[in-house]
């Protein structure tokens, strides 16, 4: 829970930056995905689950 509250603000400091509107939302992404892996391991899931979940992490543009 204190992880999502650094995350998001995170988030929210990223978005007071300067950075083109692609930028934010490339950046808004990995922060999502990277929360997103941290769940999955804790959560224990089928080592599928995590390995499609970094399949998509990886096919996603950068």
């Amino acid at each position: 829970m204190v992880m999502l509250v650094l995350e998001l603000s995170a988030g929210r400091y990223l978005l007071k930056m300067n950075l083109a509107p692609w930028e934010q939302c490339r950046m808004v992404m990995l922060v999502l995905e990277l929360s997103a892996g941290r769940w999955l391991s804790s959560n224990d899931w089928a080592q599928t689950e995590q390995h499609r979940m970094g399949i998509l992490q990886a096919s996603s543009p950068s």
